[in-house]
């Protein structure tokens, strides 16, 4: 090393130290102006996200086209989010009548599924369930798959993931599966037969 460098490296700070204080300083401080607000942030955006929330245990829904029951949905547990107009649900079991019911006592189902959770939004009249579920048929059959959605406007049911369906005799499985409730129509893509 050059003496003559080191020299003028300590000579720089000396001249300079008012400046590398200042510095140090203004450091320090953006260093905690930055972590004050960054946690205050953090802090008021969980008090909005939980807003207009409530929370229920052992919910029945029904939905009514005019005197009529279209379907029935049990779970656990729920939270509703207000604002959004949905309903998040933990053990869900959910009753599809034909075409509707107005009996209570003894109601006409043409599908029963249960499923782990599912979400009711009700803006889209839609019930999507997910997580081992299993749809039973008035036919006697029953499906396995692990997404299923509800579109009661449509009268309609969508597994869009692979399915397997057991019916007395055979097991038949498939990619997704479309079946439209009030034209009993179901519709197997890509079926493959397993067992007959």
């Amino acid at each position: 090393m050059i003496p003559g460098e080191s020299h003028s490296f300590s000579a720089l700070i000396q001249e300079n130290r008012k400046e590398f204080t200042t510095l140090l300083v203004l450091g320090v401080l953006l260093g905690y102006a930055f972590y004050f607000f960054q946690t205050r942030s953090s802090d008021e955006g969980s008090e909005v996200e939980e807003h207009g929330v409530l929370q229920m245990e052992n919910i029945v829904v029904n939905d009514y086209v005019e005197t009529l029951k279209g379907w029935q949905l049990k779970g656990e547990k729920a939270v509703v989010l207000e604002e959004s107009r949905r309903m998040r649900i933990e053990k869900v079991r959910i009753w599809i009548y034909v075409p509707y019911t107005i009996d209570d006592a003894q109601p006409v189902v043409e599908v029963y599924i249960t499923a782990d959770q599912g979400l009711v939004e009700w803006k889209d009249s839609r019930v999507t369930l997910s997580g081992n579920v299993v749809m039973n048929r008035r036919d006697g059959s029953t499906i396995f798959s692990e997404t299923a959605v509800y579109d009661s406007s449509l009268k309609s049911l969508t597994l869009p993931k692979p399915v397997r369906i057991l019916n007395t005799g055979h097991t038949l499985e498939g990619t997704s599966l479309t079946l439209e409730i009030k034209q009993e129509k179901l519709k197997l893509t890509e079926p493959v037969l397993i067992r007959h």
